[in-house]
């Protein structure tokens, strides 16, 4: 017979995988997704551009070149927003630039998947955290704005342009106690660098934090205001007819 300690003993180890298995700690923890970074307005231009945008290649930039060094390997390009270093490291060997050119969206998204799963982005809380950092990763060449931002929090972060777990932990931990201060602390990073400010300013719009009680108080007023103007002060028209309480901001 067998003993009840073991079936609890089994139970309580793989009752938390299974649960994990069948994503439904999804729903109380939600996780980034790669397929909707894969639909942002910026990934979705990008990826499913045209082949012929970067013929001129800049050799000062490490990503253009197979070896991700300036001066080594062979200077191919970016094109379909992937560069050379990156799909050199995908294929395990260095690219061609016929090779690159030719580059399908599958295989453009095949490189973006395996940088997404680099910076562990599926354990980021927060979508817009993810994207942000995503673009970090694809277009910064390291990960130094974020940890940098992260140390504003009051993390402890190397600011070293490797991302590790700590730094991911500072990252998760962050997220999950304020989601819109640490997603706008990376995006005003990201803007110092005059390269990335308008893709920041476009497609990265600003998350509002949440409001103080003061703040409250005083959108409650105007609001109350509003509402008495509307109803007591202006007289009812077909132009200017009364509105309901949910309608005003």
């Amino acid at each position: 017979m067998i003993s009840p300690k073991l079936i609890i003993c089994t139970t309580l180890f793989l009752l938390p995988q299974w649960i994990w298995g069948q994503g439904l700690l999804r729903v109380f923890f939600p996780q980034a997704s790669f397929e909707t970074y894969m639909q942002t307005p910026f990934r979705a231009k990008l990826t499913k551009a045209s082949n012929n945008g970067m013929q001129n290649p800049n050799p000062k930039d490490g990503s253009n070149w197979t070896s991700c060094r300036v001066g080594q390997g062979q200077l191919v390009g970016t094109f379909r927003d992937i560069s050379a270093c990156a799909a050199s490291l995908h294929l395990g060997r260095p690219v061609s630039k016929e090779e690159l050119s030719n580059f399908s969206y599958e295989q453009a998204a095949a490189v973006l998947e395996g940088l997404w799963e680099d910076i562990w982005a599926p354990t980021i809380p927060h979508q817009a955290t993810a994207n942000i950092c995503m673009h970090v990763k694809v277009h910064y060449g390291n990960m130094r704005p974020v940890e940098r931002a992260l140390n504003s929090l009051g993390a402890n972060c190397k600011v070293d342009g490797v991302w590790r777990k700590w730094e991911l932990r500072w990252l998760q931990h962050l997220s999950y106690a304020n989601s819109g201060a640490t997603y706008m602390a990376i995006r005003a990073e990201l803007s110092k660098s005059k390269n990335f400010r308008r893709h920041v300013r476009r497609y990265f719009k600003p998350i509002e934090g949440p409001k103080t009680e003061e703040e409250q108080l005083l959108a409650l007023g105007k609001k109350c205001l509003f509402f008495y103007m509307d109803h007591f002060c202006r007289p009812p028209s077909k132009k200017n007819p009364p509105r309901p309480w949910s309608s005003y901001p």
